[in-house]
């Protein structure tokens, strides 16, 4: 039985011997200042379970995704990177809750086996699935994908631990699946698609002086005020657009006081709702907000650019999704 489990995911026609090393390669374990002692190791893992749990006070260095929120948004990541490379769905044989749960963006799944979160599955069910391969995050929910990972691998299980969100390892992992799943020309396709997102970007960016950049607030999700420097992607992003991040200065997420802000004199001010930049507009990718940011940021300088004609491209020709922007409201403002 050929199939897959996924980030919850389970596959099954994969070849087990290329399995183990490509697992090893991306059993990573580090996480954020959880607990806020300055130091990162399992005791900040166990804190952020705990904030799942709901026996632990929520802390801005918890955020496992860098996006403002300690929550599962982020589980169907990998999916989303399997779905770019044309993967049929029909060897997806387990997903995890939240996937299910975006009936929009993922129709195709709702009738798959719900396994549960992406940190605590059904092992059971994980199990009785039969896949060839599991995938579970790498570097994000580490003792719990650790524990499940040893459970799976008891019962004869490939996993395989991989993000697909973190834009410095991005275009590798992509590169990997692409192997593991025999569709290395798809992986290829759609690098140059990625490239093509952020090259010409970087090209006009990056030889402008820092005192010319504009001045950039950007506010996160959570609390007011809360932002998001060195080591967070709403940091980069606004970097990678061309911004000059007022907030670089400092590390993590932290909510700082409105009159430092003032104090700061931004000249842009952004800020993230729910479905803006970040998340349900870009499914969390970085590469489709930078397009918007950069837009922003140098509307002459990018007047060419139309960062809504890429993320139509990416959720049409990408992930397979009938849905015009156009006709679904407003997704960023100025558009």
């Amino acid at each position: 039985m050929n199939q897959l489990a996924f980030g919850f995911v389970v596959l099954t026609f994969i070849l087990q011997a290329v399995m183990p090393a490509i697992a090893a390669d991306y059993t990573l374990g580090i996480f954020g200042n959880a607990n806020m002692d300055d130091t990162i190791d399992e005791n900040d893992v166990a804190y952020v379970e705990g904030i799942i749990a709901g026996t632990n006070e929520e802390t801005l260095l918890a955020d496992a995704n860098y996006d403002g929120v300690i929550d599962e948004d982020d589980i169907t990541l990998i999916t989303q990177v399997m779905r770019s490379l044309d993967m049929d769905k029909e060897f997806i044989v387990a997903i995890s809750s939240s996937a299910t749960s975006k009936e929009d963006f993922f129709p195709e799944f709702q009738t798959a086996l719900n396994v549960g979160t992406g940190w605590e599955p059904d092992v059971e069910k994980v199990i009785e699935a039969d896949p060839d391969i599991v995938f579970l995050y790498a570097t994000q929910f580490v003792a719990s994908c650790d524990e499940v990972q040893n459970q799976l691998e008891n019962a004869g299980l490939t996993v395989v631990r991989f993000d697909c969100f973190r834009p410095e390892t991005y275009l590798d992992e992509v590169s990997k699946l692409g192997f593991i799943l025999d569709k290395e020309d798809d992986a290829d396709d759609f690098a140059e698609f990625y490239n093509k997102c952020l090259n010409d970007i970087k090209d006009k960016v990056e030889d402008i002086p820092e005192d010319e950049k504009p001045r950039v607030y950007f506010e996160g999700f959570g609390d007011p005020y809360n932002v998001g420097g060195v080591g967070t992607v709403t940091h980069q992003i606004v970097v990678e657009a061309g911004g000059y991040d007022i907030f670089g200065d400092v590390t993590g997420y932290k909510v700082v006081d409105k009159e430092e802000v003032m104090v700061r004199d931004p000249e842009i001010i952004v800020v993230q709702g729910y479905y803006v930049i970040i998340k349900e507009l870009t499914g969390n990718k970085h590469f489709l907000a930078i397009g918007y940011l950069a837009k922003w940021f140098y509307p002459e300088l990018f007047e060419d650019l139309n960062p809504q004609a890429i993320h139509q491209e990416y959720l049409t020709r990408f992930q397979g999704l009938d849905c015009d922007l156009d006709e679904h409201g407003v997704f960023a403002y100025p558009a």
